[in-house]
């Protein structure tokens, strides 16, 4: 499984639910960059993660950026989603030029999640459902680079949950969820909008189109036919982390 998706599917602790595809809303593309903190309860040690989440209208990217150098990691990801509301993904691996694309129907076999709550999940943090089963706070709101904002507070699957939200760009600028044992914490460190002078100042690695286009690309089911090729093993045995390649690659 992929090192981003992990974030949202287990240390978030997901909750699943689906959604008719016409009752989503649209929302306006930001790049957004977080820092992840997790520690044990008591926190006393900590462990940090900095990421970009840059979404499109039916594109989410998600890139790692390593904590003590600040360079980019060499894997990434980008989830769509086609009109029908149908979602695919794509595993990068930036130093190697290479992608592999999962179809709707890989996702499925392979028991990840695809409907659009994991839609909502990645490209907001917070579904919907999530949202409405949270209390909002009546309180003075505050804001975030001229937006403003909401708090609730709240529980979802098990974890006592405080969440200070953005409405009209639909992205926390906090999100906290302690567990018994565990806390984590996403914090939103950057925005950028759509030419802002954020945005020009510290822009966002977006894969564009025309890189994706330079890199080779191969349909995940397509693996098993290369397997034997020593091209193959070599840059496989790189994918660290792409979804089912063990069932592929040894």
């Amino acid at each position: 499984m992929s090192f981003l998706f992990n974030i949202f599917a287990v240390l978030i602790g997901v909750v699943a639910s689906t959604f008719a595809y016409a009752e989503t809303e649209s929302f306006p593309a930001v790049d957004a960059k977080f820092e992840t903190i997790q520690c044990a309860n008591p926190c006393k040690k900590t462990v940090k993660r900095d990421w970009w989440l840059m979404r499109a209208t039916s594109q989410v990217e998600l890139r790692d950026v390593e904590k003590k150098t600040g360079q980019l990691t060499p894997r990434g990801e980008i989830w769509k989603r086609s009109p029908d509301g149908k979602m695919s993904y794509l595993f990068l691996m930036h130093d190697d030029k290479r992608a592999i694309e999962y179809l709707f129907d890989d996702l499925k076999v392979l028991g990840i999640k695809s409907d659009e709550s994991q839609w909502q999940i990645t490209s907001q943090l917070v579904s919907d459902a999530e949202l409405v089963g949270l209390k909002k706070l009546i309180k003075k709101s505050i804001t975030y680079q001229g937006y403003s904002t909401e708090s609730y507070v709240g529980a979802i699957n098990g974890a006592k949950v405080k969440l200070t939200w953005l409405p009209q760009l639909k992205i926390p600028v906090k999100l906290e969820y302690v567990y018994a044992k565990s806390k984590v914490t996403i914090q939103l460190n950057q925005l950028n909008l759509a030419e802002s002078t954020q945005a020009t100042k510290n822009p966002a690695p977006k894969t564009t189109e025309e890189v994706l286009n330079s890199y080779q690309q191969v349909y995940y089911t397509d693996i098993g036919d290369m397997e034997q090729s020593n091209d193959a093993k070599e840059w496989l045995a790189k994918a660290q982390g792409a979804p089912g390649l063990h069932s592929h690659h040894h």
